[in-house]
């Protein structure tokens, strides 16, 4: 079984390293990308019994516990608000993972179907964002942020927006939902994880789909109003750091046992 699990992780590893080196358009990327992903997934499943690995729930890794007490000390990234302007925030670095190409598209569409209200935040750095083309009337990019500065450009953001296609755990989630702001995501197996009812899923390389879902949002304030208080109880299921500690010192010490 061994073998097998290493031939199959071996295999994924080449496949993604042909992905990224190869001159391919990276909507293809990210469709190879999802399949590889899901094949991976359904492998673990079928050659990996549950009775034979413990698992230790990620938990809220974040800086924004101790520094949302501190947005008062940082100037405002963005310009004051437009009438009726929502803002979505993207708080990531630029990875084909991300699917953040996504982004231009729906920006597109929301601009077609008469939403030029909409406004997508980014913190690329500039060079990333001009190589990739990530730029539009409806999208802003503020640049790198420092940690501290997090929690300041979420409270001038409506809610958290993630096309991301592969995570093992984004602490976008948790940050969003220590924020107070709604998230829109993909609807795959590690943000349902996460995000539970916290959260609107969309098709994860359907800009229309994630169009629709961001229409939703804004135009309900009661749908904001129940993400945001899922979110809170999702929260209460994430582990702290000395809990997670405390759990891994308990599997360690059970197989230590077991050699005895």
């Amino acid at each position: 079984r061994c073998i097998v699990e290493l031939l199959v992780l071996a295999w994924f590893i080449q496949a993604l390293k042909d992905c990224i080196s190869s001159k391919v358009q990276s909507s293809s990327i990210s469709s190879i990308l999802t399949i590889l992903w899901e094949i991976i997934l359904q492998a673990q499943i079928v050659i990996c019994p549950t009775s034979e690995f413990q698992i230790c729930p990620s938990g809220i890794q974040t800086a924004l516990p101790e520094a949302s007490n501190q947005v008062l000390q940082f100037e405002n990234k963005l310009p004051p608000k437009e009438k009726g302007e929502f803002r979505f925030l993207t708080l990531t670095s630029y990875y084909k993972h991300k699917n953040l190409d996504l982004i231009v598209k729906i920006n597109e569409l929301l601009h077609s179907k008469g939403f030029n209200n909409v406004k997508f935040i980014l913190t690329l750095k500039e060079e990333e964002q001009m190589r990739h083309h990530l730029h539009g009337e409806g999208i802003i990019n503020v640049g790198p942020l420092k940690p501290q500065e997090c929690p300041s450009v979420y409270r001038e953001c409506d809610a958290m927006f993630l096309p991301t296609l592969a995570e093992c755990f984004s602490a976008s989630y948790p940050e969003a939902m220590i924020m107070e702001k709604p998230i829109i995501t993909t609807n795959l197996g590690f943000a349902t994880s996460i995000c539970g009812n916290a959260a609107l899923y969309f098709k994860p390389l359907s800009a229309e789909d994630a169009c629709e879902k961001i229409i939703a949002l804004i135009q309900s304030e009661n749908l904001r109003k129940e993400l945001i208080e899922e979110g809170k109880k999702e929260l209460k299921k994430f582990d702290t750091p000395k809990e997670r500690a405390r759990k891994y010192l308990e599997i360690c010490a059970h197989y230590a046992n077991e050699k005895k």
